[in-house]
């Protein structure tokens, strides 16, 4: 919904999923202006109501997919390369688009990703805080 590939290159943000699942676009008032605008509007309600429907359906069965529904099933994560990893929820401006994911992010898929689409001194601060990860208390 955002301009570009910014919403790609972005992702969503701790918090965002709350307004769609919620079928309340008014949660961000401060960036409702933003992300919400009258342009992406039917997609925004597609998205939101696909949310819904797999959390409704999650809640009345234990099983986020929707009988007799048209929505991409809802696979359990699998560790099998190539097998479902994430449902990704997204739309554009007039409609929804979800999709299945089988990328699987790994540590060196992430080392790669830094040193090829990072500058200095961007890549060295990632770095360094990605090595602070593995080991957040300096043991050795």
């Amino acid at each position: 919904m955002l301009p570009g590939t910014w919403g790609k290159r972005l992702g969503a943000f701790h918090g965002l999923s709350v307004p769609f699942f919620l079928g309340n676009d008014t949660v961000f008032v401060l960036l409702q202006s933003l992300l919400f605008s009258e342009v992406n509007q039917l997609g925004r309600k597609a998205l939101s109501a696909a949310m819904m429907e797999y959390l409704a359906s999650f809640a009345r069965t234990g099983n986020p997919n929707p009988k007799g529904s048209t929505l991409p099933t809802w696979h359990p994560w699998s560790n099998v390369p190539g097998t479902m990893k994430a449902l990704v929820f997204d739309a554009g401006r007039d409609a929804l688009a979800l999709s299945v994911s089988t990328d699987e992010l790994t540590d060196a898929r992430v080392l790669r990703a830094a040193n090829v689409d990072l500058v200095e001194p961007v890549r060295g601060n990632v770095l360094r805080y990605l090595d602070k990860m593995k080991n957040p208390w300096g043991l050795r």
